[in-house]
């Protein structure tokens, strides 16, 4: 399947779309795996009002786990059509919070806040490895 996406604009940054080749499989165990990767699509061409970013790789994992819970793995590289190093900065520091900030949202959304914690501490870790500044 062929997916397009946009993304409204972030800051003084003008939006972004991603066309996307997106080929689905199931796993052993009763898993679900979504690939993805960018391509281009003649109804969906480069434009002035985008940015194209581009997902170089991604697969998206979803697999039963223990006790009815759902064990989500997300894996994604991307060109987020970025060109200027605030820009840059912005980004990376976006990417080391993101993953946290989804998955609380998913738990909220569950009704649950058990790991919540656990995930921030997580998230406040790794940015702190990578050097970035890590904003609730």
């Amino acid at each position: 399947k062929v997916s397009w996406s946009a993304t409204k604009n972030f800051g003084p940054f003008r939006p972004r779309d991603f066309v996307t080749l997106c080929h689905f499989t199931k796993m052993k165990g009763g898993a679900r795996c979504v690939v993805n990767r960018a391509t281009t699509h003649p109804l969906r061409p480069v434009t002035e009002k985008y940015a194209r970013g581009a997902i170089l790789l991604a697969a998206n994992v979803v697999e039963p786990a223990p006790n009815g819970r759902t064990r989500l793995t997300l894996l994604t590289q991307i060109d987020p059509a970025i060109d200027s190093k605030v820009g840059t900065k912005m980004n990376n520091a976006l990417v080391v919070r993101s993953p946290g900030a989804f998955f609380t949202a998913v738990e909220k959304a569950a009704g649950g806040s058990s790991y919540r914690k656990k995930a921030a501490a997580g998230v406040a870790a790794a940015a702190t490895a990578a050097g970035v500044s890590y904003l609730r």
